[in-house]
Parts: structure tokens; sequence; C-alpha cells
């Protein structure tokens, strides 16, 4: 049990922040950096809880103050991206430092976001699947740096749910073998799937605890909280063989797999599954977080007439702080969730211990309707609920540039001057490693509360991202704002998936333009090719490039087969076979 691990026989002080934050400075720039810096956690001068960073010149260094390590964190990089010129992202870097310390002139930001939240369940399959402890320490090392301090993680559930199933008369064979390959955890754990991909063996389970143990440790020594799983009622589909006497919701199928079943929310014997649940979290990982996400039904679902939306969410809410009373049920906003009736079932609960993940904030948000799918609600912003404003970049893990830089720099603070209950921001793209400088800007946008003008903020991003000042670098990336960074949702990839319905398809862009900014960056390459980053950004271009050129040929091909142009069809499908 976590009770006895060295995680747990140890309570975390502030050295354990300062130690995690020299240590992001080592791997990330060099260990003869740590020097230039000092740390001190405070609690914010203004006298309010919100989070803070301050940077001045103390002694020849660079003293950086906070209220927490991941205020410290985000004061090294607002330092390191705005007086040396680095750019650290999640896929490309480029961190040439000055040859000696930057002073400052004072700085102070405080944010007026609760919640700075990263992850999409999808993400869990799509990129972090086959994560190890070298590729998550990146990963958080970079959340960390950018001021994110609420992280989904799934590492670990298999442990949580073999404990769980084996108080039911599962052996821990049997438990296992229910659980799906790592591919497809995010649909088990939303109650879509089962056993599909797996089985997966005994030392990945034992070493995805350890793991998770280990990560969950270092980001609560920054003050980042993990949000674990809720319980909705999820069992087995052959719990019956095991607990005859239960009371199943049989569920049907999903995407043609078998969905889990389920057990009724106002039983008895929810409140007894859900007390064991918890308690096996708790084994796993102690008692570490108040964030726990759960949706009940998700992605349809069958459920009797007379088990409503308001009961599931009583249940499930009540059962969460019986175990938990400082819990926060995060709620993803996606089709028609939440209802009304879900809504109304978190009672007076709801303003203090649930938040709305406003899944699509950029592109289609809820928060300011009072209908979306087949749901009306009684008032904006989830009937009063605190929210998330969320940016979904990217769909289905397909590989795209796009994203809409001016607009987030606009709707964030927008938002939040409009708004009354939002209280944080967050990414929530079903794959990352995509895009770098729409996440660059939005955890910028974490501690603005105007809009900003996005010419003056690609002017320092340019730079930093390519280590040197370049008027072609910083003229193709006006071309890239005005074509690929004002569009949303993935580009048409037609090497990866054809559609479904034979049709044109198309790009949403001056494609023309795409290609002079490859050209402008192409003419300084001998300046910038040192960086990473520009190395990246290049592939990317051309990547894009190829893509869309397939795309404009695959439309030939389509319109010579419409057409009847038998000819024409057989030379515009070689070219596209070729493209």
């Amino acid at each position: 049990s976590y009770d006895q691990t060295s995680y747990a026989s140890a309570s975390i002080t502030d050295q354990d922040a300062y130690n995690e934050v020299y240590g992001i400075i080592e791997r990330r720039l060099g260990k003869k950096y740590q020097d230039w810096f000092t740390l001190e956690i405070a609690n914010n001068p203004k006298g309010h809880e919100y989070d803070y960073f301050e940077l001045s010149n103390s002694n020849g260094k660079i003293h950086i103050k906070g209220n927490n390590g991941v205020s410290l964190a985000t004061g090294l990089n607002h330092y390191l991206k705005y007086y040396c010129n680095v750019n650290i992202s999640e896929q490309a870097n480029q961190t040439r430092m000055p040859d000696s310390i930057v002073e400052v002139l004072p700085v102070r930001k405080t944010t007026p976001y609760k919640v700075r939240y990263a992850f999409n369940y999808c993400t869990m399959d799509y990129t972090f699947a086959f994560f190890g402890a070298d590729d998550f320490q990146k990963e958080y090392d970079w959340l960390a740096l950018n001021g994110v301090n609420v992280v989904l993680d799934l590492a670990g559930q298999e442990a949580v749910w073999i404990n769980f199933l084996m108080n039911y008369n599962y052996s821990f064979d049997e438990a296992k073998d229910w659980l799906s390959g790592p591919s497809y955890y995010a649909w088990q754990f939303m109650d879509n799937l089962e056993v599909f991909g797996g089985p997966v063996s005994d030392r990945w389970v034992t070493g995805r605890l350890e793991m998770a143990r280990e990560n969950q440790r270092w980001k609560r020594s920054l003050g980042i909280d993990t949000v674990l799983q809720g319980y909705a009622g999820m069992v087995p589909t052959n719990f019956v063989d095991h607990q005859p006497d239960a009371e199943i919701l049989e569920q049907g199928g999903w995407c043609g797999l078998n969905r889990p079943d389920m057990i009724r929310t106002d039983s008895q014997l929810y409140d007894e599954y859900a007390a064991a649940f918890y308690k096996a979290q708790e084994w796993a990982f102690g008692n570490t977080s108040d964030y726990y996400a759960a949706d009940p039904f998700h992605e349809g679902g069958i459920r009797p007439s007379d088990l409503s939306d308001e009961t599931i969410a009583t249940e499930v809410l009540d059962s969460l702080l019986k175990y938990d009373q400082d819990a926060v049920w995060m709620v993803q906003a996606w089709w028609s969730n939440p209802t009304n009736d879900l809504l109304k079932g978190m009672g007076e609960y709801r303003q203090d211990h649930v938040m709305i993940l406003d899944l699509t904030g950029l592109e289609a948000p809820k928060w300011d309707k009072t209908n979306y799918g087949s749901t009306n609600l009684d008032a904006p912003e989830f009937n009063g609920t605190d929210w998330v404003w969320c940016m979904l970049e990217n769909y289905g893990g397909n590989p795209s540039m796009d994203g809409q830089l001016a607009k987030i720099a606009k709707d964030i603070p927008n938002a939040y001057k409009e708004a009354k209950h939002m209280k944080g921001i967050g990414i929530i793209a079903e794959a990352q490693y995509d895009n770098p400088v729409i996440y660059d800007l939005i955890w910028d946008m974490a501690w603005e509360t105007e809009p900003i003008d996005i010419d003056d903020w690609l002017d320092s991003y340019v730079i930093r991202r390519y280590g040197a000042e370049s008027e072609n670098a910083r003229k193709a990336w006006d071309l890239l704002e005005e074509s690929v960074y004002r569009r949303s949702g993935n580009t048409p990839y037609t090497l990866a998936r054809l559609p479904e319905n034979v049709g044109t398809q198309s790009v949403g862009y001056n494609t023309e333009k795409l290609e002079r900014a490859l050209k402008l960056l192409l003419e300084d390459f001998d300046t910038l090719s040192s960086s990473e980053a520009y190395l990246y950004d290049l592939t990317e271009i051309m990547r894009q490039s190829v893509n869309n050129y397939a795309v404009a040929q695959y439309n030939n091909v389509i319109k010579a087969y419409n057409e009847k142009d038998l000819e024409r069809f057989r030379v515009e499908k070689e070219k596209f076979l070729n493209s």
C-alpha cells in the first residue's frame, strides 16, 4: 500500500519545491545555470490567495519569489522567455542562454485563475499510452514551467481496479484480465469499453503504479494536483459471475465493443462499491488529491427510466464527499453533458465541489449558452457552476498545423470579464505534441486579464523560438498567422485517412501563404538552423505542405471520378498516390 512506501513517510517542505525547480533548470538548461537563481516561497503579499510570482535582482542573481513551487517555475519560465530569449516546448527547444545573467526590471505577475488545467482523457492514449518515467518528467517539467497546477493522470489506475475487484471474489489475474490494453485506457476508465487490447503483464501493473506514485509526489512537491478517478458505478460485464446478487444495468455496446455494466447509483450497493473504490484508490496513491473525474453514462449508455440524471448526480457527489469532504468533481461539457437535471442533482454542493470543463471553449463554447445538443439549461454558465475555459486543439491525434492565435488572445480575457464563475483555463486536446505556438500563447494568457496584440506577441516569440532576430522569419510568421493559425480544427489529412463519403475536401486557408512562409524561413537557414525549434517548424511546414498538396490532388481525383473522365481519373490517381 501507499502508506508503506517512502512517498508517504516524508512530509513535503518548501525545500522540496526548491529542489524540484532547480531540477528543472538542470534538465532543461544545464546544471551550471542553477547558480543564476535564488528562490523563495512566500504568501501573496497582496493578502489574497491568487498565485503570483516576482522577479528581482539580488546579489548578482535573479531572485524568484512565489507562493508555491509551480509559481516559482512559472517565474523562471517568464525570465527565460522574456529576458533570455529561450523557448521550451513539449517537442522542440531553443535553449541558447546568454553569456551572463540578464538583469531584470522588477516583475510581478498574478493569475486570476485558480485552475490551470491539462489533458483530455483521450490524451492519455493518443499521446501518453506508453510513456515511461523520463517521458513524463519532460512533460511535467514543461507543465510546471507554464504554470499548470491541475493535471489529469490515469497512470496506476490498473492497480486501483485490480485492488477494487479483488474485494468481490476476483483473483488478481481475473481482475487484471478485465483491463484493456494501454492504448484504450481512456475509454475503459470513462466506462466505454473493457478487455479490448489486453491483457497487460504483472510487471506493467506494478511498474505503472510505482511510476504514478513517483510522478504524483513530484507534482505535489510543486503544488500541482492530480485529477484522480471518481466512481460512477462501473463494473465488468462478468461481475454477476462473482456477485450473483448484484443488480446490474447492462450497457450494450460502444463503437462495436462491449461496454462495461453499471450498477444503479441509487442502490445501497452503489454506496458500498463507491466506498470500496475510493479506498482502493487511496491504497494506491494515498490521500493526496481533492480532484476527481467522472462522467456517468459517457457517450450513451443504457439506464432505466426511473434513474434520472438528477439522482445520479446526487448519489455520485454524495459518495465522493462522504469519502473526501473537500472533493471537487470535474465534469466534461461534451455533447449534451452536463444536462440540466445533472446540474440540479449536484444541489447545494455544486458551487464548492463541482467544476465543469468547457471542452470546446474556443471554437464552440457552452458556458455562455442555455442550450447545446439536446440540453436546455435554466441559466448560462452551467446554471451558475464554476467552470474552466478549455482549448481542444487536436481531434483524433491527427497531426495538423492549425489554431487561432488572435482569437485566443481575445476570447480568454473577454470571457473572464463577462463570466461570474470562470475559475480557470485549460488545454484539453485529444493529443499533444503539435502546434507549440498555441500552447506558448495560452499559458501566457493565464497571467493576463486584458486582450493582447498578437503581432506584438509574435515579435518576441519568433526571436526566442529561433534564438536570433530574422526579418524573414518574422514575415513568415505573419503569413502563418494569416493562414494556418486562423483556422480551427484539423486540416483534412488524406494520407492518413480517406473520407467515408466520396467528395472533395477543403483545407480552409490560402495554402500559398504556407508555402511562402516556408521559403522565407529557408532564406535564413544558415543563421537559424542551430535552433532545434527552427528545424522542427521547418519540418512541420513541409509536412503540412505535402499534406495540402495531397488534399488538392485528391480533389482532382474526385472531380474526374464524378465527371466520369476515366483517362483523367487515371492520371490524377497516379499523381495522388505519388504525392
